[in-house]
C-alpha cells in the first residue's frame, strides 16, 4: 500500500491525466496524493477532456520508449490535443537528458525536483514555464516518527517535523503547483478558537495569546454568561483582531457555553482557548498538523508546562504522555473537526468537562492523540497569571522563537 493512502487527497476535484508510469524514487515523487488520477495511455482523450481534465503529466518512463516510436508519437498527439483545449501539459524531468526530448518541445510546462535540471529548464524555456518543487514525504509518518524517544521531544526535533510537514506534504506540493499553473490555491483550514471566559477577567491575556499565534486563519469566538456580557463586549471592542461574541442562556453551564461556540463556529476545525492559560506561537499550528495527519478525531495535550516555584523553573507535567495516543487532554488544548465537535459535544452535568468527550471519542470514533507539551502553560491553583506570563516568555515552555 502506498505510504500516502491514509492521507486524504489534496484538491480531489482536480482530474490529472498521466502518461507513463509515475516515478517512485524517494527523491523524485510529484503529484502524489494530489487530485484524482486518470491513466491516459489507453483513454479516449476527447472523452477525458469532456469530463473535465485539468492537467496532463508525462513521466520520464515514457521518454525511454525509443524502441516504441509509435507509442511516443501517440503520446505527442495526445499532448497536442490537450494543448488545443487549453489544458496544461507538464513534463516531470528527472535528468537534464529529459529536456532534450521531443516531448520537452511540446509540453507547456516542466516540473523537477532537481535544482540543476531546474536551472537548465529556466534557461531553455523561461522561468514562467519551469518549476522546482520539493519531493513529498508522508506527513503522518513525519508527525509520528520517533514516538517514545527522548531525542524526538527536543524543540529542534519538533520544529524540524513541523517545517517538513509545512514544506513537503502533498498539500505543500499541490499548493506550489496550483499557484504556478494559475489554479485556485486552497487555503489552510480555518480554526475557530472558542475562548472560554468565565467572568471576562483575563481577556487582555487572551488577546496576547491570540496575537502570538503564527497560524494565519483563526476565527475568534468568545462565549460568555449574560451577567458578564457587557464587560466582555467592552474588552473585545478594543482588540486589534476580529472577534465575535456569543452570549449564552442565563445560568448555563461551561458545557453550554462550549456547545454554543461549536454551534456558532465558522472554522473547519474548532479548538478551546482557556482564559486562564498561556499559549506560545505554534500552539495552534502544531494542533492543526496533528488534527490533519495523526488519524485521531480529537487532538490536544495531556502534558503541558507548569511553574515550579520551589525550583523557579518551568517543567512539563506528565511528560511521558507526550506524543501518544489514548491520553486525556486538557480542555484548553482540545482541537477537533467541527463536525466531530457537533457530533459529540460537551456533557452538561458530568463530573468533569474534558473526560466525558474524550471517552466517547475514544470509544465511538478514531481516538485521541496528544502532542508535545511546549507552547502551553497552565497555572497551578493560587498562581498569578500575569506574573506567570512574564516568567514564561523566556522559559523552556516557549522555545520556538529562539530557534
Amino acid at each position: 500500500m502506498n505510504d500516502l493512502d491514509a492521507v486524504p487527497a489534496q484538491y480531489p476535484y482536480l482530474r490529472i491525466g498521466h502518461l507513463g508510469e509515475e516515478s517512485h524514487r524517494d527523491d523524485g515523487r510529484i503529484l502524489e496524493g494530489i487530485g484524482t488520477h486518470v491513466t491516459l495511455e489507453s483513454a479516449d482523450i476527447e472523452e477525458e477532456i469532456k469530463h473535465g481534465l485539468d492537467l496532463a503529466v508525462i513521466s520520464p518512463s515514457l521518454l525511454e520508449s525509443a524502441d516504441a516510436p509509435a507509442e511516443l508519437d501517440a503520446a505527442l498527439d495526445l499532448l497536442t490535443a490537450c494543448e488545443g483545449s487549453g489544458i496544461p501539459t507538464v513534463l516531470f524531468a528527472e535528468g537534464e537528458e529529459d529536456l532534450e526530448t521531443r516531448v520537452a518541445g511540446v509540453v507547456s510546462h516542466v516540473v523537477t525536483t532537481d535544482a540543476s535540471v531546474y536551472r537548465s529548464a529556466t534557461t531553455r524555456f523561461g522561468r514562467e514555464r519551469a518549476l522546482l518543487v520539493k519531493s513529498v514525504f508522508d506527513p503522518r509518518k513525519v508527525l509520528l516518527e520517533g514516538a517514545g524517544e527522548t531525542e524526538a521531544l527536543t524543540p529542534e526535533a519538533v520544529a524540524r517535523r513541523r517545517t517538513t510537514i509545512d514544506e513537503r506534504s502533498p498539500k505543500a506540493q499541490a499548493d506550489a503547483i496550483a499557484e504556478w499553473l494559475g489554479f485556485t490555491v486552497e487555503p489552510l483550514p480555518t480554526v475557530t478558537a472558542i475562548v472560554v471566559s468565565r467572568k471576562a477577567e483575563n481577556l487582555d491575556v487572551t488577546l496576547a495569546n491570540l496575537r502570538r499565534q503564527e497560524y494565519p486563519n483563526i476565527d475568534v469566538l468568545l462565549t460568555i454568561d449574560p451577567m458578564y456580557a457587557q464587560a466582555a463586549r467592552e474588552a473585545i471592542s478594543e482588540w486589534d483582531i476580529p472577534a465575535r461574541l456569543e452570549v449564552s442562556q442565563p445560568g448555563g453551564t461551561l458545557a453550554d457555553r462550549l456547545n454554543l461556540g461549536i454551534f456558532r463556529a465558522h472554522g473547519d476545525l474548532v479548538t478551546v482557548f482557556e482564559e486562564n492559560a498561556l499559549y506560545g506561537s505554534h500552539h495552534v499550528s502544531d494542533l492543526v498538523q496533528a488534527a490533519l495527519y495523526s488519524g485521531a478525531d480529537l487532538v490536544g495535550k495531556a502534558s503541558w508546562h507548569v511553574y515550579d516555584e520551589a525550583k523557579d523553573i518551568m517543567v512539563a507535567r506528565a511528560p511521558a504522555t507526550q506524543r501518544s495516543f489514548g491520553e486525556l487532554p486538557a480542555l484548553g488544548t482540545m482541537m477537533m473537526r467541527r463536525e466531530t465537535a457537533s457530533r459529540f459535544g460537551f456533557s452538561r452535568r458530568a463530573s468533569g468537562i474534558n473526560w466525558p468527550l474524550t471517552e466517547r471519542v475514544s470509544n465511538e470514533a478514531s481516538g485521541v492523540y496528544s502532542i508535545h507539551a511546549y507552547d502551553t502553560v497552565l497555572p497551578k491553583k493560587g498562581q498569578d497569571l500575569r506574573s506567570l506570563e512574564r516568567r514564561t516568555h523566556e522559559s523552556s515552555a516557549f522555545p520556538f522563537r529562539r530557534l
